[in-house]
Parts: structure tokens; C-alpha cells; sequence
């Protein structure tokens, strides 16, 4: 499996998000994710782990290991699977 197919099988577990991954660019809308109606505060952090692991911390979506610690344990399960086993899509 790719690093690429193994970031898709991850943002699979976060169906309310994909809308806001635009395959083509390779990044995610996080601007327009922000200001969605709808989204939670821990989907916006959710959102923010996925563009880091796409995009590094170059792309300005610094991560909080607070915020994910508050996550449910469904929703913090795959970003801790990425911490045991990374892996650079």
C-alpha cells in the first residue's frame, strides 16, 4: 500500500471531512473548513492532523497535542496509529 492510499484509508474514518480534501491540489480547504457550518470543534482539529500529516507544518496548521488529547477515543484512535507507525504521503 502507498503513503498515499494509506492517508486516503485514514480520511475514510472521517467522512464529514473529505469534502474538504481536494485531491487534485493535494491539500485540504482548511480556510473554508473553518468557517463551514456544521463542523465541530474536534473536526476542525481533526482537519488540522490530517493537512499537518499531508502538508508538514509548513502549511501554518500547527497541531495542539491538547486539542487531540480532548478528542472521543474513536475519533483520537487513527492519529495515534499514525504516531506508532508514520508514515509521509
Amino acid at each position: 500500500m502507498t503513503e498515499k492510499e494509506k492517508f486516503k484509508r485514514m480520511l475514510k474514518k472521517y467522512p464529514s471531512l473529505r469534502g474538504f480534501w481536494k485531491e487534485i491540489e493535494g491539500n485540504f480547504d482548511t480556510k473554508g473548513a473553518s468557517v463551514a457550518v456544521g463542523l465541530s470543534p474536534s473536526e476542525l482539529v481533526i482537519l488540522k492532523c490530517l493537512s499537518s500529516i499531508w502538508g508538514g507544518a509548513s502549511n501554518g496548521n500547527d497541531v495542539d497535542f491538547t486539542d487531540i488529547a480532548a478528542l472521543s477515543i474513536e475519533d483520537r484512535k487513527p492519529l495515534v496509529e499514525f504516531l506508532v507507525n508514520p508514515f509521509w504521503p
